[in-house]
């Protein structure tokens, strides 16, 4: 039995459950936030330049323009590069500031794309999503 105002899950991937979290945790200190923030973010080597290029363009764009309400081109560039048991790191990245914040916001950012480059597609070519030729949706 959980306390009232507890959450409680259990992600569970070919019958493993990978995650059980309750509340917050290391990966997310934001109370009631979506599941998905709950989940670990991997890591590995990835190369330093490829991490500062998303890095940079999600710092200077946020993956919107809003002068034309179109956006989420590197977003879904990140849900066709993952594996299935990793999408939800796509998802992560669009509540970044709002689970951290401002002040962690760049840390956490940056922790989030080299988590997705660890384990996505090594040869998925994300230069028509920073050109903005692919995956852009009208808002």
């Amino acid at each position: 039995m959980f306390r009232q105002g507890y959450i409680f899950l259990q992600l569970k991937i070919n019958s493993d459950i990978i995650v059980s979290v309750s509340m917050t945790n290391q990966w997310c200190p934001r109370e009631n936030a979506p599941h998905f923030m709950y989940l670990s973010v991997p890591s590995s080597l990835v190369d330093e330049k490829l991490i500062e290029r998303h890095y940079e363009y999600w710092l200077s764009t946020n993956d919107f323009d809003d002068d034309k309400q179109i956006g989420f081109w590197l977003y879904n560039a990140y849900k066709k590069s993952l594996p299935v048991e990793y999408k939800y790191l796509a998802d992560r990245i669009i509540n970044i500031r709002w689970a951290f914040g401002a002040e962690l916001y760049a840390v956490k950012l940056k922790e989030t794309i080299m988590g997705i480059l660890s384990v996505s597609e090594k040869d998925f070519d994300y230069e028509p999503y920073f050109s903005r030729q692919l995956g852009g949706e009208k808002i």
